[in-house]
């Protein structure tokens, strides 16, 4: 069945799939270190039980983050795709694309959409038309770096998130492990370090990664922009090396990082949106005074 929902929305909804998977698997993960504190209590032969459900809750955390990976190469190639649609108006591997929204599961996919389109317009506006009629790949370069400006900014405002989020939780983890460490008194203290050694190699050390991912993603994506912005203003049209350079950087840079957070999306949206406008206006004035 071909779905009426814009490529943008079924991207997006994609990427919502994908982003829930990462939610389990972030929950898996900070399961397993509530388990792992839990054994620092006199529980007696419980810990066996414990240890069980501490390394199920860490294979889940993997499955999840397998399956969560999965949706979100697939959401990237839908909006990698939808670019490229707008850009120059038609798609000569429609199969591909069927294939891809099959790969999701169709229906579930498109009612998501829907709400989407609904929500945010997605089907009308998603990538700004510009001011005066343009080439096909100056179209494809200004969606790009449209894209690229949402993206380092939402890139930006995840990992400088998750960085303190992690402060935070190191903090209250040290403070509860140390705080309980007098009332210890059966107790292996030896317990203490270990807890402390698999909370800083699975919890923190996954953590930081996406958060390093993320800041990396958009160091990468503000290259973009910034590349971008220089094609645009040279007088000659650009090249199809230059092109297919960035439109790759882009896409690697995006494809590697996890995705970005719906709560972070949704509010940030108006800023960035207000952002852009201002920015195009800016340009547009520019032009008109040379």
């Amino acid at each position: 069945m071909q779905s009426q929902s814009s490529l943008p929305a079924l991207a997006k909804a994609g990427s919502e799939v994908a982003q829930f998977y990462f939610n389990r698997r972030r929950m898996a993960y900070f399961g397993a270190l509530f388990i792992a504190l839990l054994m620092l209590l006199p529980i007696g032969s419980f810990a066996y039980g414990f240890a069980v459900a501490a390394m199920i809750t860490e294979i889940l955390a993997w499955w999840f983050r397998n399956k969560g990976e999965h949706y979100h190469r697939l959401s990237r190639e839908l909006m990698r795709r939808a670019m490229l649609l707008n850009a120059f108006g038609k798609s000569d591997e429609p199969l591909d694309v069927t294939d891809l929204l099959n790969s999701f599961g169709e229906e579930k996919l498109k009612l998501k959409a829907e709400q989407l389109d609904e929500k945010f317009h997605y089907a009308a506006d998603y990538y700004k038309p510009p001011a005066h009629p343009q080439s096909e790949e100056k179209t494809l370069l200004n969606n790009l770096q449209e894209s690229a400006f949402w993206s380092k900014h939402l890139f930006g405002i995840a990992a400088q998130r998750t960085i303190w989020l992690l402060l935070l939780i190191s903090f209250g983890v040290i403070f509860f492990v140390f705080l309980i460490e007098p009332l210890l008194v059966y107790q292996d203290v030896s317990l203490i370090p270990k807890i402390i050694v698999v909370f800083l190699a699975f919890v923190i050390a996954d953590e930081l990664s996406t958060a390093f991912a993320w800041r990396e993603a958009a160091h990468s994506c503000d290259a973009v922009d910034r590349r971008v912005e220089k094609v645009l203003a040279e007088v000659k049209a650009p090249s199809q090396e230059a092109i297919l350079a960035i439109f790759s950087d882009y896409a690697v840079a995006t494809a590697v990082a996890p995705p970005i957070p719906k709560n972070i999306y949704e509010a940030e949206w108006d800023h960035l949106e207000q952002s852009w406008k201002e920015r195009m206006a800016a340009r547009q004035t520019a032009d008109v005074g040379e």
